[in-house]
């Protein structure tokens, strides 16, 4: 009996195993008119390639047989990746995963900078690896290593009196950064990917620090005391407030003020990226390849909103738990927020704020697109403006300009906080006499317009908090679906996660893509396998893909052009592969050259409204490209109109 194999790739999203085979298979039977049983199997399979240890890496193929005529078999299999990026499942997972994820998006912008025709001798070549590393590697951990003593800070005197003995504060430290500086090494040693990798060096670089500070602080008190009172701010009046604990205050205030200087640099590296970025960010806006520029923007200021919402949480609780055992007075954690959550407040009022802006701007587009819905029904080989402005939701042209406009926002404050810092020491060393800052100050300066825009600002503090809360509050509530919608970004940013610093595309280079290689290898090793399974009785191979999983079919029949494989055929739905990879990863989603002689057809299918896949054209593809009704980027496999396309393309012809 002759057979016919048809493998389904699924997209993005958190996708259960054997879904797109019974969706394929149970329309397949309707649409076709297919009488006969449908037998369903499982197959693990291994990937021999990343064995752990002799450890077995196995994954299901989900497997569906029905018979199509009395000589003719339909094998429906299924090409499984989405484990390789569990969603989270609780609200604690759910938030550390939100953190992780606007780390991840510097995986996003290294792959934009190497793969879309920058010249290698530009600027932004290394600007923007190192305004990632920056990220991962300094304000990540030393963020962790704040919540770490700040929990120590939280202790006293609520649980555990750290004050008996003056040795007691030093030797946590030592003890804490001996601790983490081995788990950092573990995790360093184990981390498989370039970011996580920088991250966890640097957080044992942090504990080694912590250690020694520690230490100096046993051994020499008045000598580190006198060191980092003029440089961290634990001189009176935060020793006067934070006494109890002198070793933690002043490690904890130093910490802060590295931290902070840390933000004004990434900041000013940002500012430094518009500048030099600026003449090609004009030139064809709606059309360029390059946004680099709009992810790190994204990167700062949702880790900005966020870091500063779960400090001003952590204190309202450690607030309303000191109060409840009615040790306010005492505690030491409250009066150390109470002096800096002022400039905490400050930043979120800046970072909301340019949040606000891109909220806004994300309307207009939402409900423009609405408006043009059936100009976006045009023939594609004649978009309109309005399809390149409201046609994708994702990258959209429209939504780059409102983080852009976050940038200045963003600018304007840390401006605003570096004039707080420096002008008062610059007046008093004109004037020679302390001056406090004030608005005087900044007028003194010839910054009035400065004063009145923070002035303003400030006295919607405690509405930038609520809509953090908000926030917040929704992200509690409604953990599942943002779990839902993380997996989908996930499944993205996986793709293009580094191995090392340098260009994976680069001959000789020892960088490789982590997961991307393996999810390849699944599909790939799904269809080496099943050919071996199934016997010489296959006769014809179709591909049915969807979303993400369009790049990862394209890309492995690719890597098997070598092999002698049967008529094959390739369906694409909802594919990004042009629109997204093709043209903002382009060096590394080309399939110039000769087409593997068994790839008889592609055909691909998109709907005017998909917010992710439309046309695929370009690139070496050589696509029948076919447009269906509006329905959005879901439901392509159980779609009449599509399998109507199949009906019309001979998709699933006798054999």
């Amino acid at each position: 009996m002759r057979k016919h194999l048809v493998l389904s790739v699924h997209g993005i999203g958190e996708q259960v195993p054997g879904t797109t085979v019974d969706a394929l298979t149970g329309t397949a039977r309707e649409q076709m008119d297919l009488k006969g049983p449908v037998t369903n199997t499982t197959v693990m399979l291994a990937d021999k390639e990343h064995e752990d240890d002799g450890q077995l890496d196995l994954y299901p193929c989900h497997m569906r047989r029905i018979q199509q005529t009395d000589d003719t078999e339909l094998v429906f299999a299924e090409a499984h990746w989405a484990d390789l990026s569990r969603a989270p499942s609780g609200v604690l997972a759910t938030l550390l995963d939100l953190m992780r994820l606007v780390l991840g998006l510097g995986y996003l912008a290294l792959e934009n900078v190497e793969n879309n025709g920058i010249p290698r001798g530009a600027a932004v070549r290394w600007m923007v690896p190192w305004f990632v590393w920056v990220f991962y590697a300094v304000i990540a951990p030393i963020n962790l290593f704040l919540f770490i003593c700040a929990a120590a800070l939280a202790v006293d005197p609520m649980v555990y009196d750290l004050n008996v003995a003056p040795w007691r504060g030093p030797a946590y430290l030592t003890s804490l950064g001996v601790g983490l500086a081995i788990l950092g090494r573990v995790i360093a040693a184990h981390s498989e990917s370039f970011l996580a990798r920088s991250f966890a060096r640097s957080f044992g670089w942090f504990a080694v620090f912590t250690a020694l500070f520690g230490t100096v602080f046993l051994v020499a008190p008045d000598w580190i005391e006198s060191l980092f009172a003029g440089v961290s701010g634990c001189a009176d009046p935060l020793i006067s407030l934070l006494g109890d604990m002198p070793a933690l205050s002043c490690y904890v205030s130093s910490v802060t003020l590295f931290l902070k200087s840390v933000w004004v640099f990434a900041v000013g590296l940002l500012i430094a990226l518009v500048v030099v970025s600026v003449r090609g960010a004009l030139r064809d806006f709606g059309q360029k390849r390059s946004i680099y520029l709009a992810i790190c923007a994204a990167m700062l200021l949702l880790w900005m909103t966020f870091s500063v919402g779960f400090w001003w949480v952590f204190k309202q609780v450690a607030t309303s738990i000191a109060r409840s055992e009615n040790i306010v007075e005492k505690a030491a954690l409250i009066r150390f927020l109470d002096v800096h959550f002022a400039d905490l407040t400050q930043t979120l009022v800046y970072s909301v704020l340019a949040m606000l802006v891109l909220g806004f701007v994300a309307a207009i587009v939402v409900v423009r697109r609405s408006q043009f819905k059936h100009v976006l029904a045009m023939d594609p080989d004649a978009p309109s403006q309005q399809d390149r402005w409201y046609g994708r939701l994702i990258l959209n042209p429209s939504l780059n300009m409102g983080l852009f406009s976050g940038i200045l926002i963003l600018a304007f404050g840390v401006f605003y906080a570096v004039a707080e810092f420096v002008l008062p020491f610059v007046s008093q060393h004109l004037r020679h006499q302390s001056v406090p800052f004030d608005c005087e100050t900044l007028v003194h300066f010839g910054l009035r317009v400065s004063c009145v825009v923070d002035t303003g600002l400030k006295a919607y503090g405690h509405g930038a908090i609520a809509v953090v809360a908000l926030l917040g509050l929704l992200i509690v509530n409604f953990s599942d679906v943002v779990a839902m919608v993380l997996g989908v970004a996930r499944d993205v940013i996986i793709y293009v996660t580094r191995s090392e610093w340098a260009n994976p595309t680069d001959p000789g280079n020892p960088s490789r893509y982590v997961y991307r290689d393996r999810i390849e290898r699944r599909f790939t090793n799904t269809v080496e396998k099943l050919l071996e399974q199934e016997g010489p009785e296959v006769a014809r191979i179709t591909v049915v893909s969807h979303s993400q999983g369009t790049v990862v079919a394209r890309r492995g029949l690719q890597a098997m052009s070598h092999l002698d494989l049967p008529q094959t055929t390739l369906i694409t739905m909802g594919s990004p592969l042009s629109h997204i990879y093709g043209q903002y990863f382009y060096e590394d989603y080309q399939f110039h050259g000769p087409r593997p002689k068994w790839l008889k057809h592609w055909h691909n299918i998109y709907r005017a409204d998909d917010f992710v896949g439309t046309t695929v054209q370009g690139h070496g593809t050589a696509a029948t490209n076919t447009r269906v009704r509006p329905k959005g980027h879901t439901g392509y496999w159980v779609d009449r109109n599509v399998w109507d396309v199949f009906e019309q393309r001979g998709v699933f012809k006798g054999l």
